[in-house]
C-alpha cells in the first residue's frame, strides 16, 4: 500500500514575481497570461489564448 502524501500549500508568492513567472510561461506557452490583484488583495490569473483577440473588439 503506498503511503498518502499530505497536502501542502504553494508558498505566497509577491506579485512582482508572478508576473515575471507569467511572462516567461506566456512565451513558452505562446498565450496570453493575466495577472491580476482583486480588491480584497488575493492575486489570481487569466490564462486564454484567444484574449487578445478579445481585448480588442
Amino acid at each position: 500500500m503506498v503511503p498518502r502524501l499530505q497536502r501542502q500549500e504553494p508558498e505566497p508568492m509577491s506579485y512582482a514575481d508572478a508576473t515575471a513567472f507569467a511572462a516567461s510561461l506566456a512565451t513558452t506557452l505562446m498565450v496570453v497570461i493575466v495577472v491580476f490583484q482583486a480588491g480584497d488583495g488575493t492575486h489570481g490569473v487569466y490564462l486564454n489564448s484567444q484574449a487578445v483577440s478579445l481585448a480588442f473588439r
